[in-house]
């Protein structure tokens, strides 16, 4: 699995008791200026963005 896709599946399963720093740790990076720039362009939003799309789809 890509280092967005598990972080993708890790924002879901965590929501906003994990902090997206941790997220980007867990996921394989090592800052967040990369961890943000590869899941922008990956997914069109930002892990922020993508979290609270993320909750307002399931809750």
């Amino acid at each position: 699995m890509g280092a967005v896709a598990h972080s993708r599946e890790l924002i879901k399963l965590g929501g906003s008791a994990t902090s997206l720093t941790d997220t980007a740790f867990t996921a394989g990076y090592f800052d967040q200026s990369h961890f943000i720039h590869d899941f922008k362009s990956v997914t069109g939003f930002t892990p922020g963005g993508y979290l609270d799309h993320v909750q307002r789809r399931y809750g």
